[in-house]
């Protein structure tokens, strides 16, 4: 399961020096074990190293990356090569009374940060790409975003609001996704081709996908000839050097380019959906299909959802700590951070029972009204404990004003009286929204239709 915060790492401590002119600094300091980590040189110890600046003043926080891997050529060092600081504005900034209110002022970082001091701040691994930009196009020390404006360098500082920061995160995260997505294809038909190669079954080609870039990322993970590395090297160099004025000269490109992208996307994500359903598949499968794919979630609402956490502690110490209330997806609502819990099923769970209660009538199967009550205790649990594990789990930008429920299990029954009996049945529960696996796989086919119209 994913971990919030520290966890059991202990690497470092932190220490707040404040100041009446309203900014305080916070220090980084080693911890035992990670001093005998380091086998330092009998008399050298290692001295505090300043991690951030708060500003009340400005509202900003002012962060010094630093390596905090237990390895003496980076320990307490800055992080990158070249980027020294990294400013970023914060909303209503107030000044944290002590060290243990730091993690909380951390955790209101913007996505792509890093906000445990254990693991070093700055920003996260998968974006490191964009650390290697700002040193090597910017060549600047420092990274100052901010609330607007248009990117420009002055001096050794790169000024950058944060909705273009955000932009070149996001497309860091689909690209990402892109290569995912064609390496999954390559490992299915491997995994099947292996198995093929015992049993004397028929062999499989890996799916490629219609639009070049996304032929090139499986032909590569297939180790299929391609672009050697210079070559590749150069391809990617050139697309970043010249994004901004291929955007610019050639809007409409881009944008079809993308679509193109996306609906080549969307149409392996279909055929996996449509294969997984005519297999028998168990919870956990489907639950990975989710997790990967967890826009598909949405539809379940009418509007956008976020995921929080996938198999997820609804009743414990921490939401993705130990417990025994497991919820297999905790979401939000983007707008308002009000939380939902989806638990899925699997596709051939019976969702009425066999034979009719009365004449074209049937009831609900005992594995469905098991299901509601299951996820209505999971939603109790976290009601109870919600401030709790909001505490312990670091996690703020979340809210339990009406904890939704959201339950994916079955498939829609053709017949019409059971059809009938399943629509009243779902449509008197106030406060649970039942979906079935076919009706989530038909909004996605209706989300690619209108895409390619």
């Amino acid at each position: 399961m994913a971990e919030f915060g520290s966890g059991e790492l202990n690497r470092g401590l932190i220490s707040l020096e404040g100041s009446s002119a309203g900014v305080a600094v916070v220090y980084f300091h080693a911890t035992l074990e990670s001093l005998k980590a380091l086998h330092l040189p009998e008399g050298e110890n290692f001295e505090p190293v300043r991690i951030i600046e708060i500003d009340e003043n400005e509202d900003r926080i002012l962060i010094y990356p630093i390596g905090t891997q237990p390895v003496a050529h980076r320990f307490g060092k800055p992080k990158y090569r070249r980027l020294r600081t990294i400013s970023v504005p914060l909303d209503y900034l107030t000044l944290p009374t002590s060290a243990n209110e730091v993690p909380d002022l951390l955790g209101s970082l913007p996505r792509g940060f890093l906000k445990d001091y254990q693991f070093g701040l700055g920003l996260a691994k998968p974006y490191q790409a964009i650390v290697t930009a700002i040193e090597t196009q910017a060549r600047c020390s420092h990274l100052h975003l901010t609330t607007k404006g248009e990117a420009r360098v002055d001096i050794d500082t790169l000024y950058i609001s944060l909705s273009d920061f955000d932009l070149a995160r996001s497309e860091c995260d689909r690209i990402a996704a892109r290569a995912n997505t064609a390496a999954l294809n390559v490992k299915v038909a491997t995994a099947a081709n292996w198995l093929a190669g015992h049993l004397g079954t028929e062999s499989m080609q890996y799916k490629r996908g219609r639009h070049p870039m996304i032929q090139r990322f499986a032909d590569a993970s297939a180790g299929q000839d391609g672009l050697d590395e210079e070559d590749t090297a150069d391809l990617l160099a050139l697309m970043e050097q010249n994004v901004d004025s291929i955007s610019s000269r050639r809007p409409g490109a881009v944008a079809k380019l993308r679509r193109d992208i996306e609906l080549v996307q969307l149409d392996g994500l279909i055929d996996r959906f449509e294969t997984m359903l005519t297999a028998s598949h168990n919870e956990e499968a489907w639950q990975s299909f989710f997790t990967e794919n967890p826009f598909i979630l949405t539809f379940a609402f009418g509007y956008p959802m976020i995921l929080v956490q996938d198999q997820a502690v609804a009743g414990g110490r921490k939401i993705s700590g130990s417990g025994e209330k497991i919820a297999d997806f905790i979401s939000k609502n983007p707008t308002t951070n009000n939380v939902a819990i989806i638990e899925i099923k699997k596709p051939d769970t019976s969702l009425l029972q066999r034979t009719e209660y009365r004449r074209g009538v049937y009831g609900p199967s005992k594995e469905l009204t098991g299901s509601i009550t299951q996820i209505l205790d999971q939603r109790y649990q976290l009601v109870s404990e919600f401030a709790s594990m909001q505490r312990a789990s670091r996690i703020f930008d979340i809210e339990s004003f009406a904890v939704q429920l959201c339950l994916v299990v079955g498939r829609t029954p053709t017949n019409p009286d059971e059809a009938k009996s399943f629509e009243l049945f779902r449509d008197s529960l106030a406060t649970i929204e039942i979906v079935t696996f076919d009706e989530l796989l038909e909004r996605v086919r209706l989300l690619r239709s209108f895409l390619a119209d």
